[in-house]
């Protein structure tokens, strides 16, 4: 029940239905990049805008702790399994992973979470209708333009859209009916 999931997490975030949650994770090195969309979240300033965080600081970045703790809208949950991943991503307006490759990208956009990825090459397949946007470089002027452009009601309702149909193709059973008609 995707309402009541959503409704729950954002409840033991104390979050309100309308505050706009941006999702990441993985494990959280510097080519992740986490730190510019700590950074795009701080410079947006905007209290209606939240980060939630699934995974682990590696020792490298760990520094990022104190700055996680000293910003409200930012809700960082450490290692989380899968059905609370899942659920926080259900919970979730946009997923953006502004760095290297995680599983998570697909699972998002599985989940039907308009997205931000970084542009990567062979990692085009999570854009399979303009569900998601690409950033280009490590920016956080980038990043965030591009999540206020996410903001926007009638951008958001037109990605939110896309996104029913590019969840569809990764669906396990969509995954292997796609096998067998290989083989």
């Amino acid at each position: 029940n995707r309402k009541e999931v959503r409704r729950q997490v954002r409840q033991g975030l104390d979050l309100n239905e309308d505050d706009f949650l941006v999702f990441t994770g993985g494990k959280i090195d510097r080519l992740k990049n986490t730190h510019l969309l700590i950074d795009a979240l701080r410079q947006l300033n905007n209290r209606n805008l939240h980060l939630i965080i699934c995974g682990v600081l590696t020792p490298q970045m760990e520094y990022l702790q104190e700055q996680i703790e000293a910003n409200a809208n930012i809700h960082y949950l450490g290692w989380c399994d899968a059905e609370r991943v899942m659920n926080c991503m259900v919970a979730s307006d946009l997923a953006c992973f502004p760095g290297t490759h995680s599983t998570l990208w697909e699972q998002s956009v599985g989940v039907g979470l308009p997205a931000i990825f970084k542009r990567w090459p062979e990692m085009e397949h999570v854009n399979v209708n303009g569900n998601c946007l690409f950033v280009e470089n490590d920016s956080v002027k980038e990043l965030s333009d591009t999540i206020t452009y996410f903001m926007n009601p009638e951008n958001y309702a037109i990605k939110k859209a896309l996104t029913q149909e590019a969840a569809k193709r990764f669906l396990y059973s969509e995954i292997a009916r796609k096998a067998i008609e290989i083989k």
